[in-house]
């Protein structure tokens, strides 16, 4: 699944600030559009939406109007985000916006503030899922999943159609904590073949003689086992365990030992022929954002670490510098 625009429809309730969470982590993984959409009730009086002209179309509209709001601020500096203000029916506004840009993917929460409409005829989100023509992520208020659904098409919404027999589109969100010590290094990513395993083993053990490592495959067809190799139990060990609980089909793992990191093998994996992207290379706390279906687990992203506290003045500079020469990284 290609991620370019995603569209954040928000009424900065509770529910919204956890699923504009959720849309930035998304927006970084996949370097894409983060466009916020608020939506501003039409006039009580007014019965058909057709009756009143939306006032806030117009450039000089949006600009007012935006400045009107406190919107949810992104902690991730490579995002961008792009706010937008309609006026009308929320439903209708977010899929008229998510048509005219594109969209992707729409993440929204399920329980916002409560408005006449919502009282009359049930959620905006039910309504977008009904309705939408690209896949929407709906996260959960005080829960860790979230459901990502397909649109629904006519023939599945008829009420003739075969019962049961249709498979479910709907996309579970998952996340999975990396289970490690505190210091010790690992290299996640994606490969294509079984005979990655023993390709990895080899590549690793030419590159650096001695090294100390774990390595497990999730293979996706076939017996669809975890395969795996190593020159260290401990690290093998933990390559195991987390592959099985990660369990996304052609992902690796490798764990190194005590004194080996990243830098030194990093290359080399990615020169492996069957290797087609790596995740992250790191120490940090780090935990894998899955979409699950009926079939399998596929890998959205990484959350590697924490997100940045501000940004670095020529002291922090100075610092970095001298850090990297102390350790012999610079010369």
């Amino acid at each position: 699944m290609i991620i370019n625009t995603i569209l954040h429809p928000t009424d900065f309730s509770e529910s919204s600030n956890e699923a504009f969470v959720c849309a930035c982590s998304l927006a970084r993984d996949n370097n894409a559009r983060l466009i916020l959409l608020h939506v501003v009730p039409p006039p009580l009086v007014t019965i058909d939406p057709e009756q009143y002209a939306d006032p806030l179309l117009s450039a000089e509209s949006q600009e007012t109007w935006r400045g009107a709001f406190h919107w949810p601020q992104t902690f991730h500096s490579q995002v961008v985000v792009e706010h937008r203000v309609a006026q009308g029916d929320p439903p209708a506004e977010i899929l008229r916006l998510a048509e005219k840009v594109k969209c992707d993917l729409i993440v929204m929460g399920t329980h916002g503030r409560t408005g006449i409409r919502r009282l009359m005829t049930g959620s905006v989100a039910e309504e977008v899922l009904r309705q939408a023509d690209c896949p929407i992520l709906v996260v959960r208020s005080r829960s860790h999943d979230t459901t990502l659904a397909q649109p629904q098409t006519p023939s599945s919404q008829s009420s003739t159609a075969a019962p049961a027999e249709k498979k479910s589109t709907a996309v579970q969100l998952k996340i999975v904590k990396i289970e490690k010590p505190h210091d010790t290094n690992f290299i996640f990513g994606q490969t294509h073949f079984i005979k990655s395993v023993e390709d990895i083993h080899e590549a690793l053990v030419t590159a650096v003689p001695g090294i100390k490592f774990g390595l497990a495959f999730c293979e996706a067809s076939g017996k669809c086992l975890v395969r795996w190799s190593g020159t260290d139990p401990t690290m093998t060990e933990l390559a195991k365990k987390n592959a099985a609980a990660i369990g996304a089909g052609h992902s690796f793992i490798v764990f190194l030992g005590d004194g080996f990191y990243p830098l030194n093998v990093l290359n080399t994996l990615k020169m492996v022929p069957e290797v087609c992207r790596i995740f992250c290379a790191t120490a940090n706390p780090t935990k894998v954002i899955l979409a699950e279906t009926d079939e399998g687990r596929g890998i959205l992203g990484v959350v590697d670490g924490v997100s940045p506290k501000g940004i670095e003045d020529e002291t922090e500079i100075n610092w970095r510098k001298d850090f990297l020469r102390q350790i012999g990284y610079k010369m």
